[in-house]
């Protein structure tokens, strides 16, 4: 007996891409799309009808930014010159928004 290793070669594999929906209704028609239950399309008509999210837009919106952006340097800020500015700029941008519409 040879201490050799023989290495078996198994038979070459087909290779093949998924099967389309086409071809697993073929083979299996009750893989098929499946009816709507009421429950079901109830959910979908009544999602549908909800009006759309209002926007936000103009004056606002900036005064919102601005805001953020305010805030993000606030606590950022190194000396107390800088947080007293922003401060001050952060109140008077909260008092517009209470205004803006």
């Amino acid at each position: 007996m040879s201490t050799k290793q023989t290495f078996e070669h198994p038979a070459p594999v087909e290779q093949r891409d998924l099967p389309s929906i086409k071809e697993v209704i073929e083979v299996d028609p009750s893989a098929g799309p499946k009816p709507l239950t009421i429950q079901e399309y109830k959910a979908r008509t009544a999602a549908r009808e909800q009006p759309p999210k209002k926007k936000r837009g103009g004056r606002r919106i900036k005064l919102l930014s601005a805001r953020r952006l305010n805030i993000e340097l606030l606590k950022t800020a190194t000396n107390e010159e800088d947080r007293q500015r922003y401060k001050e700029r952060l109140a008077a941008i909260n008092q517009q928004l209470r205004g803006a519409k």
